[in-house]
């Protein structure tokens, strides 16, 4: 089993390296700089969730994309 959390910005560094991933919510990416540094800098692998459920309908394809690029997008 592969343990990730969300958490706020005042636990991120002290939680956030206990964990096995990243899951990163599009809408804080979009919204909040100290959120998306912290996961820009991280060297975990990264899932980005479209926040359906804390905003009740997911995030566009289009903010999604911004997100990605504000974290740093990866080329495999």
């Amino acid at each position: 089993m592969k343990l990730a959390l969300e958490c706020p910005n005042y636990l991120l560094k002290d939680l956030q390296p206990l964990t096995d991933f990243d899951f990163i919510l599009t809408h804080l990416v979009l919204q909040d700089k100290v959120y998306a540094e912290y996961y820009r800098e991280s060297r975990s692998f990264k899932i980005l969730d479209n926040s359906v459920n804390e905003l009740g309908i997911p995030c566009s394809l289009e903010e999604m994309v911004q997100a990605l690029d504000t974290l740093g997008r990866v080329d495999l």
